[in-house]
């Protein structure tokens, strides 16, 4: 499982992210879809690294409760930076700026853009009318990501073969939210917090207390965000849907749009402990262009051409892919209404 969660610095740094939206200024008056095709492929994000850091990372301070943990994830966790993506965020990304219209010639033009590009980016990242925060991030293309965006995006895969198969995706939000995965960063500071505050001087196994504190704190935080999760969060414990796709050494390159999104599908079996997921149904996503009759692809994945944003070819990157990712079994395609 790849937890595709887009990571930056704080919006803060306002001066770098003005000197990549005055870059932009050349691509003004040029439709939407040009847009993407021209700021994907554009030497500004152009290998720029992968960062597959999760959204709880970006905390201002580590919490060092159990009530502390808990209340981070609802915290605002809203960030973004142009220097590295996750594989979602950069997609986001590049629909964010293009949706956010021109970028004008003046200052006030260029704060207008910058209010229209976060607040897109948000809405592709949390949905509509949602806090930005942890639990409202659109962790997951197939079970998130895709359905609450379809404003946006349209399932086209059925335009490029008349039956494609189909597979089916769930996910146990609650007990992936409680998983060992996504709570393990917090433990060592828990732990570290608590015999510092108690002054344990003493230890006749440091290595037994640490084991113990671990399965401890483990504990109390799933059953804190459990009970957390049961009176606050109205999402439901078990999410569904499915992809339909192109078996990938069958996957057609000539009859694609001028632009669009492809997922890369995984086969259907348990990517990750069967105590949270059933299949998750994908592995990563990439823009898709084409010029004439070649079609390109540009991407950000940290095992593919130096784990950098490039483009490069459709073949050679689906070749890639079969190297790569022997799980993956074939391509969903996403277009634009």
């Amino acid at each position: 499982l790849i937890t595709l969660c887009f990571i930056g610095i704080l919006t803060s740094n306002s001066h770098a992210n003005n000197e990549v939206f005055k870059k932009l200024r050349s691509y003004d008056e040029q439709p939407f879809i040009n847009k993407i095709m021209l700021y994907a492929t554009s030497p500004i994000f152009q290998g720029k690294p992968f960062n597959p850091s999760d959204s709880l990372s970006c905390l201002d301070s580590t919490p060092t409760t159990i009530e502390g943990v808990a209340t981070a994830l609802w915290a605002d966790n809203f960030s973004y930076s142009f220097e590295s993506f996750s594989s979602l965020g950069f997609v986001e990304t590049i629909l964010a700026l293009a949706l956010a219209g021109d970028v004008g010639p003046t200052d006030n033009d260029l704060l207008d853009f910058t209010t229209r590009f976060e607040n897109t980016l948000k809405l592709l990242r949390y949905g509509k009318d949602n806090p930005p925060n942890y639990l409202s991030q659109n962790h997951f293309i197939s079970t998130s990501w895709i359905p609450n965006n379809q404003w946006l995006p349209e399932d086209i895969t059925q335009t490029i073969v008349r039956s494609p198969l189909v597979s089916p995706c769930k996910l146990n939000f609650r007990d992936w939210l409680t998983s060992y995965s996504i709570l393990q960063p917090f433990l060592g500071t828990l732990i570290n917090h608590k015999i510092e505050s108690e002054d344990i001087t003493t230890l006749t196994s440091f290595d037994q207390l640490f084991t113990q504190q671990n399965k401890d704190f483990f504990i109390q935080l799933k059953e804190c965000i459990t009970q957390e999760f049961n009176i606050k969060l109205r999402i439901p414990k078990i999410i569904k849907s499915e992809l339909s796709y192109i078996p990938i050494d069958k996957a057609l390159i000539t009859k694609l749009p001028k632009t669009c999104l492809l997922i890369l599908v995984t086969e259907n079996t348990p990517s990750q402990p069967q105590n949270y997921d059933t299949n998750l149904g994908t592995k990563g996503i990439s823009i898709i262009t084409r010029s004439s009759h070649q079609c390109y692809a540009t991407f950000a994945d940290e095992h593919l051409f130096d784990g950098v944003i490039t483009t490069c070819t459709l073949k050679e990157y689906l070749q890639a892919i079969y190297k790569t990712y022997p799980d993956v079994i074939g391509i969903h395609l996403q277009g634009f209404r």
